[in-house]
C-alpha cells in the first residue's frame, strides 16, 4: 500500500525566525536597547553569544553542518529580536494579568514568541530566564497565587517530558481505508456515505487548545488503539440509523430486493476478505458487528420473502395506455420524476469529466458501456425515489428514447436490468455529487 505521509524529525528541518509587531499602546524606552546599563549589558550578551553560534554546543554544530546556513542571514536579528520579545511579554502580562482569561492570554503570547526565535530557537534561554526573573522579582503588582501558576508554567517550558505515545500517521491511514473497504457502503441503502468518508480522515481525536496569535489550533491525535474503538462506534452508529423495515412500508420494492442481493455479495466478500488478510491485534473489533448485522439483515429478508412477493405482484406496472388509434403515450422526464428540479439530474451526465450527452440532451456517448451508464444512473434515481417506483423499465426506455437523441436504447429495456461496471467505478459517485 502506498504510504501518503512522510515522517520528518524536529532535527532535520529548520524554520526561520520571524518578526513579531509591538503589542498595541506599547511604546519603547528611549535608546533602546541601550536604554539602561542592564538592558546594554543583556544586548552584549546576547551578540557575544550570537558570535559563538553554532559553535556554542554539539547540538547545534551538527544542525550547521545539516543545513550550512549563514547564521548572520538567518539569526542576524536575533539579539533585538529577544530583547524586544521580552519587552513585549512583559508588557502584555502587565495589562492582561487582571483580564478573566489572563492565564491563556499570557501562554499563548509565550508559544507565540517562542515559535517567532525559529528552529532551533536560538536565544530562546535568555527570553526565558528574563521573563521567570520579571515574573518571580520583578513584578510586585502580581497576585500571588497567579505568580505560582504562571511559574510552574514557565518551569514546565524546560523540564516538562510528556510521555512518548508513538503514532504514526501512514499506519492509521492504512487503518481507515481498511475500515472503508470492510463497510458495507456498496449498499444502496447507504447512499452517498463511503465517497463522504472516503474524503475524510479522522485522526484527531480532540482539540487540545488554540492560539489566538497563531491562529492554530493543537490537536491530541488517536493512537492505532483509540482509531480501531472510534471506529467500532463509528460503525455500530452508521448501522443503527438504517432501517430496512422502511423499503417495505414505502412499497420500494425494486431496492428491497436490490438490498437482498447486495447483502448476499456482501457476506460473501467479508468472509473472503477476512479469510486472507492480514489484521493487526485488535483490528478486527468492528468486523463482528458487520458481519451480525448483516446476518440480521439476510434473516429479516428471509422471513418476508412471501409479503415481499405479494406486494411487488400488487403494484400496478402502469403499462403504457393505448389511444383509440393504438398510439402508445409518449411519456417524459417531467412525468416520471417525483421532483421538480428533475432537469439538474439529466444535466448531471453532461457535467461529468466524460459526458455521455450534450447539454442538449444529445447522446455522445460513442465508448462501450455508456448507454448502461445512463440506464443504471436512471434505474439508481428510481431505487432513491427521484423517479416513481411505477414506472417499468419500457417505460424508462421509452423515456430516455424519446428525451435523449440518439440514444435508441430499443422497447424493451433489458440495458436497465444489467448492471454497468463503467457506471459503478466511473460515473456513480461523481454524479452523486453533482446533483447533491
Amino acid at each position: 500500500m502506498n504510504k501518503p505521509f512522510s515522517e520528518i524529525n524536529a532535527k532535520d528541518y529548520i524554520m526561520h525566525p520571524f518578526s513579531i509587531p509591538e503589542p498595541s499602546g506599547y511604546k519603547y524606552p528611549e535608546k533602546f536597547p541601550n536604554c539602561c546599563a542592564m538592558h546594554s549589558e543583556i544586548f552584549e550578551n546576547l551578540n557575544t553569544y550570537l558570535d559563538k553560534f553554532p559553535f556554542c554546543c554539539d547540538m547545534h554544530m551538527k544542525h550547521f553542518e545539516n543545513f550550512s546556513f549563514d547564521k548572520n542571514k538567518v539569526y542576524g536579528e536575533m539579539p533585538i529580536r529577544v530583547m524586544k520579545a521580552d519587552q513585549f511579554t512583559r508588557f502584555k502580562i502587565r495589562n492582561v494579568i487582571n483580564n478573566d482569561d489572563w492565564y491563556e492570554d499570557i501562554t499563548e503570547y509565550y508559544e507565540y514568541v517562542l515559535m517567532s526565535l525559529g528552529s532551533p530557537a536560538i536565544g530562546y534561554q535568555f527570553y526565558h530566564s528574563s521573563i521567570n526573573s520579571f515574573i518571580k522579582n520583578e513584578f510586585k503588582e502580581i497576585p500571588k497565587n497567579k505568580k505560582q501558576i504562571l511559574l510552574i508554567f514557565l518551569d514546565q517550558q524546560i523540564s516538562y517530558n510528556p510521555k512518548k505515545t508513538e503514532t504514526n500517521f501512514n499506519r492509521l491511514f492504512a487503518i481507515y481505508q481498511k475500515w472503508l473497504k470492510y463497510f458495507p457502503f456498496e449498499l444502496e441503502i447507504f447512499g452517498n456515505l463511503k465517497s463522504h468518508f472516503s474524503k475524510s480522515f479522522p485522526i484527531m481525536k480532540e482539540k487540545i487548545k488554540g492560539n489566538r496569535y497563531l491562529g492554530m489550533g493543537f490537536y491530541k491525535i488517536f493512537t492505532e488503539k483509540e482509531l480501531i474503538e472510534f471506529l467500532g462506534k463509528k460503525t455500530k452508529e452508521i448501522l443503527s440509523l438504517v432501517d430496512t423495515t422502511k423499503l417495505i412500508k414505502e412499497k420500494r420494492i425494486d431496492l428491497a430486493y436490490k438490498t437482498v442481493l447486495d447483502i448476499k455479495n456482501k457476506t460473501h466478500e467479508l468472509k473472503q476478505k477476512t479469510l486472507l488478510d492480514e489484521f493487526k491485534l485488535g483490528e478486527k473489533k468492528y468486523i463482528p458487528t458487520i458481519k451480525k448485522w448483516l446476518e440480521n439483515e439476510k434473516s429479516y429478508f428471509k422471513s418476508i420473502k412471501k409479503e415481499l412477493k405479494e406486494i411487488k405482484q400488487s403494484i400496478p406496472t402502469d403499462k403504457p395506455k393505448k389511444t383509440n388509434k393504438e398510439e402508445i403515450k409518449a411519456y417524459t422526464f417531467k412525468e416520471i420524476f417525483t421532483v421538480n428540479d428533475y432537469e439538474k439530474y439529466i444535466n448531471a451526465l453532461h457535467q461529468v469529466e466524460n459526458p455521455v450527452i450534450d447539454e442538449n440532451w444529445n447522446f455522445t456517448g460513442k465508448q462501450k458501456g455508456s448507454k448502461g451508464v445512463v440506464c443504471n444512473w436512471i434505474k439508481d434515481l428510481q431505487t432513491k425515489g427521484i423517479i416513481s417506483g411505477k414506472y417499468n423499465r419500457q417505460i424508462l426506455a421509452e423515456v430516455c428514447n424519446n428525451e435523449i437523441k440518439d440514444f435508441n436504447i430499443g422497447k424493451d429495456g433489458k440495458t436497465f436490468d444489467n448492471f454497468s461496471p463503467k457506471y459503478n467505478d466511473n460515473y456513480k459517485d461523481v454524479l452523486l455529487e453533482i446533483v447533491t
